[in-house]
């Protein structure tokens, strides 16, 4: 089975996905920060990511520059999911290696779903 971490503060957007990607067959684990979401991707080793830019103690930025920095981690999909819809910071977010960008509250979570499933597909073989 494959797994998705989901980082964000938001428990309705959080409740959301998480039961749309465990529709989906995968195994979910939410967390609240950027502080948790680095410790948990290297204990839960998920296949996908999905991540908010504004997170308490770590935001999204310095996140993804923590997961991308460390051997165990850096090869994990992320994608974003987040409110912050700036040029710049999807710019920067590409730079760093992300897979996707979904904008919030627009983003619709079975196209989200379908995204990361495709990632991890074409990642990790078949689900």
């Amino acid at each position: 089975m494959p797994r998705v971490l989901i980082a964000d503060r938001d428990t309705i957007s959080t409740s959301i996905y998480s039961s749309r990607f465990s529709s989906a067959s995968f195994d979910v684990s939410t967390v609240e920060s950027g502080e948790a979401c680095v410790r948990k991707a290297q204990e839960y080793k998920p296949d996908a990511i999905v991540l908010e830019l504004a997170l308490p103690k770590m935001d999204g930025f310095q996140v993804i520059r923590s997961l991308k920095g460390r051997q165990e981690t850096a090869k994990i999909p992320v994608f974003l999911l987040t409110e912050i819809a700036e040029q710049a910071d999807i710019d920067r977010c590409e730079a760093y290696g992300c897979e996707g960008f979904f904008l919030k509250p627009f983003a619709d979570p079975s196209v989200v779903v379908q995204r990361v499933s495709a990632m991890v597909q074409q990642s990790y073989g078949n689900l």
